[in-house]
């Protein structure tokens, strides 16, 4: 007779599928889990019924049977983290959880949520930018009207991998997939932002790739950002450890020195070493569709054009801006390298000097008026001594 486990386990209560008596001739621990369910599925009078026998020589346990235990105990402390870390959200009332959920998936926002925004040219400071995210996040309506003609928005192709493109034609928003040189999004000619999952923007802190990424960001843009995104329906936690013991392996050049810092302190890194970089942070893609939606109605609200060279890695254009803007920035870099430079007077020397060819040129009188008289000192003094006597 061929017994139905599967039908026993969803209640089915037929003749021929539930049986009276079951012989047992291995110890196959997930056939007993089955039964455990069906004993629970079974209504009274069918249990009583049923009769179980287990016949086996010896009782043993096999590799098998530990392997299925390891995985009943791994699902069970999962379970128990999760309900750890989602204690609130399993005590709160429901009708309240439902509404709190539109008011995040439709993006609306309450009027009596909204300050009043500053008057002046599109920019993104602080106090905007996190203006914008709390917007997207408490659901406060927009401020601007909304455009005739739908919002544009680039991205790299391989973002077609997550939700946030759907989440982002959900909301009307007009895509374009690029294979993109820099940023995952770009939302207009001074807006992008790189897209990370949270498991990602932890592997690429060790590794040491968000670093380069955020680098080539800043050059090309004047407002870099960085999207870090959750996963609603995975618990998530910070940790001081590392995620692998092979994530920290290959890291060389200039990170090495920083490979025993844990998660927190490579955060703080990150942000000391590109401050003009803006991180949001993001429970969902349907948020991160919201804060994008809102960047595009307000401070980002030039279209880019999808034919612009600088954005694929083909067909670069040496004399295009964003090119030249690069360019610009690495001589910024260089010259931030010479002593007696520093965050403050550099902008002053830059206007001084035009160029790193015509900062030889300048006499020291110039320089003590752009930078004060002892780093003008030391910067003359570098640029006017004698290397070969200095070196041999």
């Amino acid at each position: 007779m061929c017994i139905r486990i599967d039908l026993m386990v969803k209640g089915v209560h037929d003749a021929f599928t539930l049986p009276t008596r079951i012989l047992v001739v291995e110890q196959e621990l997930r056939f007993l889990r089955m039964l455990e369910m069906a004993q629970d599925a079974l209504e009274p009078q069918s249990l009583r019924q049923l009769r179980v026998q287990v016949l086996v020589e010896q009782l043993h346990e096999s590799p098998v049977t530990d392997r299925v235990l390891e995985e009943e105990r791994e699902a069970f402390e999962a379970l128990a983290h999760a309900k750890a870390t989602l204690t609130g959200s399993l005590l709160a009332d429901r009708d309240t959880l439902r509404t709190v959920q539109e008011n995040l998936d439709s993006g609306l926002i309450l009027k009596k949520n909204l300050g009043r925004r500053q008057q002046g040219p599109p920019g993104l400071c602080g106090n905007e930018l996190r203006e914008v995210q709390t917007s997207a996040v408490s659901g406060s309506a927009p401020t601007t009207t909304t455009a005739l003609e739908a919002p544009l928005v680039v991205f790299d192709e391989r973002e077609l991998r997550s939700l946030l493109p759907y989440a982002l034609y959900r909301r009307g928003i007009e895509l374009v997939p690029l294979t993109l040189a820099t940023a995952d999004y770009v939302l207009s000619p001074l807006y992008a932002l790189e897209r990370k999952s949270a498991p990602d923007f932890i592997q690429s802190l060790f590794s040491g790739r968000i670093f380069t990424q955020l680098a080539a960001l800043s050059r090309r843009y004047e407002f870099p950002m960085c999207l870090v995104e959750f996963d609603r329906s995975a618990p998530f936690r910070l940790s001081f450890s590392s995620p692998s013991p092979a994530a920290t392996s290959d890291v060389s050049g200039p990170l090495a020195h920083f490979e025993g810092g844990g998660l927190f302190a490579r955060i703080a890194r990150l942000y000391a070493s590109f401050p003009r970089v803006q991180v949001l942070w993001s429970r969902d893609p349907t948020q991160s569709a919201g804060i994008i939606h809102e960047m595009k109605r307000t401070c980002a609200r030039e279209a880019v054009d999808p034919s612009t060279p600088s954005l694929t890695r083909g067909n670069i254009d040496p004399h295009d801006s964003a090119m030249e803007k690069e360019a610009s920035h690495l001589a910024a870099r260089v010259l931030s390298c010479f002593p007696g430079i520093t965050p403050g007077n550099a902008a002053r020397v830059m206007a001084v000097c035009g160029s790193l060819a015509g900062l030889a040129t300048i006499d020291e009188s110039a320089l003590v008026e752009a930078m004060g008289e002892e780093n003008a000192k030391q910067l003359y003094t570098f640029l006017h001594d004698d290397l070969v006597a200095k070196v041999f």
